[in-house]
């Protein structure tokens, strides 16, 4: 894998997820994924989803994404190209901003693989720490949807 930060399209069209994200514009954001995305959570808690498919899947998943998270920045952006397949990425970010329900400072660390053809997500792997979800959140809204 070779380290680069803008010149892999894979990670161009997450970066824009993310910044459509950031902005509050989830019908652009999920406009980026194709309708047979799949979506995996591999640390995710006991109760929340590891796996969805399909857009409609992630669509509801997210659903009130807007009234838990105000997204302010995006940090720490390193993007990792797989030599092979120009269609995959891994990029290292953070996230932060601040709990809509209790205005507390939101910072949170990610890695996600994501494959991207034909300018759509068609895979996204999304590794966090649901410990670091609890005590950034607050367990209570955490809860099993997240």
């Amino acid at each position: 894998m070779t380290t680069t930060t803008s010149d892999v399209p894979a990670a161009q069209v997450l970066r824009a997820s993310i910044d459509l994200l950031r902005d509050g514009d989830l019908d652009g954001y999920l406009e980026l994924f194709d309708a047979d995305v799949v979506m995996e959570f591999p640390f995710a808690p006991e109760g929340a989803p590891q796996r969805l498919t399909g857009l409609e899947e992630v669509r509801t998943y997210l659903d009130g994404y807007p009234d838990l998270l105000h997204i302010e920045a995006v940090s720490e952006w390193t993007a990792h190209r797989d030599a092979d397949d120009a269609e995959v990425v891994l990029v290292e970010f953070a996230l932060e901003g601040r709990v809509v329900a209790t205005d507390r400072p939101y910072r949170m660390g990610y890695v996600a693989v994501v494959r991207v053809v034909g300018g759509k997500i068609v895979r996204y792997r999304d590794y966090w720490s649901p410990d670091a979800a609890r005590e950034a959140l607050g367990a209570e809204l955490l809860g099993g949807d997240r």
